[in-house]
């Protein structure tokens, strides 16, 4: 079926809206199409402070980014010196922001870190501890529950509550509830937390 061409003003006919998207199209993909062995241009972003974490070179007020590297940083005179003759934009857009280096993290557990990684540890799973012996990986409730003794054994204050985490019931082999009179009597003389 064959439309017919609009005659209001303002509209453009089929024909020409398709060649109109056509044209874009094209200018896009031509945009997006890499030049065969041209450098990418640098941009300079300007900024109120750089923390480099460099101890040689502490501090920056500019930093030259070019194909997704940094190519230099320091003051913005100190990153034009070192460009040279390369052409380069200035981005002012972090002007008022201080940068400092990082990495994307997507998936973090900020508080086990900081707080069940200097905690006694009940883990199925070997695991290398930083502030305390390492756990061979206790995979039954008799290894549980013996190590549970042990922490409440180690810690000497009568009033502390000693926090134990890493308890993965399911991943016990035999017998996967802390609930039998051999971990009753290791809580029994402390109030035990475990996570």
């Amino acid at each position: 079926m064959k439309m017919a061409p609009r005659k209001e003003s303002g509209m453009l006919k089929p024909d020409l809206w398709f060649q109109g998207i056509l044209l874009v199209v094209l200018a896009f993909t031509l945009e997006l199409t890499p030049v065969c062995n041209a450098e990418e241009l640098i941009t300079v972003f300007r900024s109120r402070k750089i923390y480099t974490m460099d101890p040689g070179w502490p501090e920056g007020s500019a930093v030259a980014v070019q194909n997704g590297r940094i190519v230099s940083v320091g003051t913005f005179e100190d990153v034009k010196l070192s460009l040279g003759e390369r052409q380069f934009i200035t981005d002012e857009t972090l002007r008022e922001k201080v940068l400092m280096p990082g990495f994307i993290e997507t998936h973090g557990h900020p508080l086990t870190g900081a707080i069940a990684m200097t905690r006694p540890l009940l883990s199925w799973l070997p695991v290398a501890q930083p502030y305390s012996p390492d756990v061979p990986g206790l995979t039954t409730l008799t290894e549980v529950t013996a190590k549970l003794k042990e922490y409440v054994a180690a810690e000497t204050d009568p009033g502390k509550t000693v926090l134990v985490w890493g308890y993965n019931a399911v991943a016990l082999t035999s017998q996967r509830t802390l609930r039998t009179p051999a971990a009753a009597t290791a809580q029994r003389s402390r109030q035990t937390l475990i996570r």
